[in-house]
C-alpha cells in the first residue's frame, strides 16, 4: 500500500461560487481541520482526514450563508519542481452567470479565438435563457406556469436536456428527477433558516415523479398544473458540453469550460497532454486528496457542505431525496465523478452522493463495465476517502 502526506505546496486556485466570503465559523473548522495530521492512500483504502463532525456541532456557521466552494479546480500551473519553462499560452474570460461562477480558457490560441471566448458566454446565456426556471419567457417557466394538460412547445435543447434527464430516472432508481421543483421550490438554501413546514411538503410530493410528464414531438405535457420542473441538477453540466462543442465547432484544439464547479476538458493539454485536476479536502480550503490526471471529459462534484443551513443543531444541504423532500441522509459529505460528458457526471455524482458509500461504489463499479470510462471519489462525513471505477489518484 502507497501512503503518502497530501500536504506539499503546490499552485492552485479556489474559487467561492457564491461570491461571499466564507463564515467565520466555517474558516474555523478548515484550520481546525487543516492543522491536523492528514495522510491519503490509494485504491480501496482508507484516505485518514479529520472528521468534520465535532467542529460543526461547535461552531455551526450562520444560518443562511452559502458556502459554495468549488470542490474540483483546475491546476494552471505544473508543480513549483518543473526544471522547464513553458510556452503555452492561455486566454481566459469569467462571468456571472446561472447563480455561479463560469469560466473558460483556450489554450495556445489563436489570432481571434478572443472573439471566440465571447461568443462561447453569449452562447451560454442563450442556454440559460431557455432553461432557467425565473427567466421571463424561459421554456422551463412557461412549463412551469402551464395548466395540467397543456401542450407547451419547446425549443431542441430544452427538449433534448428533459429527455436525457427522463432517461436518467430508471438508471438512478428515481433519485434524479427533475419534477421535484415543486419541493425544492419550498427551500431557501441561500438566505433560509428554518425548513418548510411538513404539510406543505407532503402535498408539493403529490406532483414528483416520472408518471407526471410526458414529452411528444417538440411539446411537452405536465399531468398536473401543480408539478415543477428543477434543472438544477443537471443544466450547468449540460451547457458544459454544449459550450464544448461551440468551441469545437469553432476550431478551438484546447480548453477548459468550468460552469461553477462542473469541468467539460476540450482536446488535451499543451506540452503534457494531461490535464491535472486536483481534488480538494471538503473539510479544509487547502488540502487536497488527489490530482486526476485525464486526458479529456469531464468532472462534476456534489457535497452536502457547499449549500445549506443549520437549524436546531441540525444541517439542512440542499440536496433533496425525491422521496421524502428533505435533504438525502446519507453518511456522504462530498462525492466527485469523472465521465466523458459532464452532463453524465452531474447526473451520476447526484445519485452517487443520496446513495451512499457502499451502493455509491457499486453504482458506479457497475456502471464502469460497461462502455462507458467512469470513475468517482467519495469523501465521507468520518473523514473516510476512497475511489473506483476508471481513475487513479496522484
Amino acid at each position: 500500500m502507497f501512503i503518502k502526506n497530501h500536504n506539499r505546496k503546490q499552485f492552485t486556485l479556489t474559487i467561492d461560487l457564491s461570491g461571499n466570503l466564507v463564515p467565520a465559523s466555517f474558516r474555523q473548522i478548515f484550520r481546525s481541520a487543516s492543522s491536523q495530521k492528514t495522510f491519503c492512500a490509494f485504491g480501496h483504502t482508507r484516505f485518514f482526514l479529520p472528521s468534520i463532525t465535532k467542529n460543526l456541532r461547535e461552531n455551526p456557521p450562520k444560518a443562511g450563508y452559502r458556502t459554495g466552494l468549488i470542490l474540483i479546480i483546475i491546476i494552471l500551473f505544473l508543480c513549483a519542481s518543473c526544471n522547464h519553462r513553458s510556452t503555452m499560452t492561455v486566454i481566459s474570460v469569467n462571468a456571472l452567470m446561472m447563480d455561479t461562477f463560469v469560466s473558460i480558457s483556450i489554450y495556445n490560441p489563436r489570432d481571434g479565438d478572443d472573439g471566440i471566448l465571447e461568443e462561447t458566454l453569449d452562447f451560454i446565456r442563450g442556454l440559460e435563457q431557455l432553461l432557467s426556471r425565473t427567466a421571463a419567457g424561459s421554456d422551463i417557466r412557461r412549463v412551469n406556469e402551464a395548466a395540467g394538460g397543456e401542450p407547451v412547445a419547446i425549443a431542441a435543447e430544452t427538449y433534448e436536456i428533459i429527455k436525457i434527464a427522463l432517461d436518467s430516472y430508471e438508471l438512478t432508481g428515481g433519485l434524479f428527477d427533475i419534477t421535484i421543483g415543486a419541493v425544492s421550490g419550498l427551500w431557501d438554501f441561500t438566505h433560509g433558516s428554518e425548513p418548510p413546514q411538513c404539510a406543505d411538503v407532503l402535498i408539493a410530493l403529490e406532483f414528483v415523479g416520472l408518471d407526471t410528464i410526458e414529452l411528444r414531438n417538440s411539446m411537452i405535457i405536465k399531468k398536473y398544473g401543480g408539478t415543477q420542473l428543477d434543472l438544477g441538477g443537471i443544466a450547468k453540466g449540460f451547457i458544459a458540453d454544449k459550450a464544448h462543442d461551440f468551441l469545437q465547432k469553432k476550431g478551438v484544439k484546447s480548453a477548459v469550460i468550468d460552469t461553477g464547479g462542473d469541468i467539460r476538458l476540450l482536446g488535451a493539454r499543451p506540452e503534457t497532454g494531461i490535464w491535472n485536476v486536483a481534488v480538494e479536502d471538503p473539510f479544509g480550503q487547502s488540502e487536497r486528496i488527489g490530482i486526476l490526471g485525464l486526458t479529456g471529459g469531464a468532472v462534476a462534484t456534489s457535497g452536502s457542505y457547499q449549500r445549506g443551513f443549520f437549524y436546531d443543531g441540525r444541517l439542512y444541504h440542499h440536496i433533496l431525496d425525491p422521496a421524502t423532500g428533505y435533504p438525502r441522509e446519507t453518511d456522504l459529505i462530498s462525492v466527485s465523478v469523472t465521465a466523458e460528458t459532464a452532463t453524465f457526471a452531474e447526473i451520476l455524482v447526484t445519485t452517487a452522493f443520496m446513495m451512499g458509500l457502499s451502493d455509491g461504489m457499486q453504482f458506479i463499479e457497475e456502471l464502469n463495465k460497461g462502455p462507458d470510462d467512469i470513475g468517482a471519489v467519495f469523501v465521507t462525513a468520518d473523514g473516510m476517502v476512497l475511489y473506483c471505477g476508471s481513475l487513479t489518484l496522484d
